[in-house]
């Protein structure tokens, strides 16, 4: 494992996703806090800013969502969502009615860590009993609980990648 060194853990680090072509901007937008909120996880819109520009509108959105696991684990997913270039565009859904959807460029860039000590209750200064305390607790008698939390956190980062994917035609 090797990550009692390390707080937080990163477990996802910026893994992107890009797609240029047909998106559900609405849908996708909903399905973020939507995702979070289905897995107990605390969704907050950390920033938004749209702009109008002569190919289309540019979206920048990022957000954040933490969730308690233990006393001593919590998980904190990130997504920053780029949109380029939106322009609506009228296509055909599965049962042959025209619908509206968005058509630009998309970037989701994805990261996921796991915090360690987050109320801080034990003293990790370095060279400190604590940390040391703390040390010993991770390397050797919570090893494989903190390792079973890194893989369920990767399990639910990689849902959340493929639940956003599903919104691009």
């Amino acid at each position: 494992m090797g990550s009692e060194k390390f707080n937080p853990v990163v477990v996802v680090g910026n893994f992107v996703v890009k797609k240029s072509g047909i998106l559900d901007f609405d849908k996708l937008f909903k399905a973020i806090p939507k995702w979070m909120k289905d897995y107990n996880y605390d969704p907050m819109e950390k920033s938004h800013s749209e702009k109008k520009t002569p190919t289309g509108i540019y979206i920048e959105s990022s957000w954040k969502g933490s969730r308690k696991v233990t006393e001593y684990v919590k998980f904190i997913i990130t997504v920053d969502v780029l949109l380029r270039d939106l322009t609506d565009v009228a296509v055909q859904d599965d049962k042959g009615k025209q619908v509206k959807r968005q058509k630009g460029r998309v970037e989701l860039v994805f990261n996921a860590k796991m915090e360690k000590n987050y109320k801080k209750n034990i003293n990790e200064d370095k060279g400190s009993l604590g940390n040391f305390f703390k040390m010993i607790y991770e390397k050797y008698v919570a090893k494989s609980e903190l390792e079973k939390y890194e893989d369920k956190l990767y399990d639910e980062t990689t849902d959340f990648i493929e639940t956003l994917k599903g919104y691009f035609y």
